[in-house]
């Protein structure tokens, strides 16, 4: 179930059990100083997107829930590129359910612009720790596992996105460069990379990444 109120948008909680689940669509400072457009915070670590440069993303403009689904919106303005759209909402692991610790969520990134000649570029970042890809032929995907201090965490890109995205190299954290192709005006564009996040102090194993991205490969593409 999320969590939110009226009159604090931007601040939004999954409720798993008695555990919550923050997300934080501020735009504050968080991960090496860069200011993200929408973050998960996991303890002292986030898992967040930003923007490739010393740029801040758009600000947020609205936030609703539909059943499991946070929708927020940050829409282009007159200095920016580019406005664009997220929806997460938590996904389903084999091994995972009713555990407090270790839940996993999709994220769906969507990026359009109003201007002819323009790249807008996402990159999902997190400070928890350096990326270990590893390569899951079995559904055609790729997965980032990450180890962290009492935390660990993954990103799987499924077989639209994982072509696409490339590793940025970043001292001790992971970055993903979403987009940064070229877009046409009024054209939308998606990502839908899953964050796994395991806060036990476990190790997330090749099973679970497998199995994660074979459910990631048939679950069907959400609409918006």
């Amino acid at each position: 179930m999320w969590l939110t109120a009226p009159n604090r948008i931007g601040i939004a909680g999954w409720q798993s059990n008695d555990s919550v689940w923050r997300f934080d669509s501020l735009n504050h400072d968080h991960v090496s100083a860069m200011p993200l457009g929408a973050s998960l915070r996991v303890g002292a670590y986030t898992v967040g997107l930003c923007h490739p440069g010393d740029q801040s993303l758009p600000a947020l403009d609205e936030q609703f829930v539909r059943a499991d689904e946070l929708h927020q919106a940050f829409p282009q303005t007159a200095e920016q590129q580019f406005g664009y759209g997220l929806m997460i909402r938590p996904v389903a692991i084999p091994d995972w359910q009713g555990d407090e610790n270790r839940l996993a969520f999709e994220w769906v990134v969507s990026v359009q612009t109003t201007l002819l000649d323009s790249h807008p570029t996402i990159d999902l970042l997190t400070d928890i720790g350096t990326g270990r890809v590893q390569s899951i032929p079995s559904a055609n995907a790729m997965a980032y596992a990450i180890e962290g201090q009492g935390v660990s965490a993954a990103i799987i890109l499924g077989a639209q996105d994982a072509p696409f995205t490339d590793q940025i190299e970043s001292p001790g954290a992971t970055r993903l460069r979403l987009f940064g192709q070229f877009l046409e005006k009024g054209v939308i564009r998606r990502a839908r990379p899953w964050v796994l996040v395991d806060r036990s102090g476990n190790s997330i194993d090749k099973a679970t990444l497998t199995a994660a991205a074979q459910a990631l490969a048939t679950s069907p593409i959400p609409l918006n």
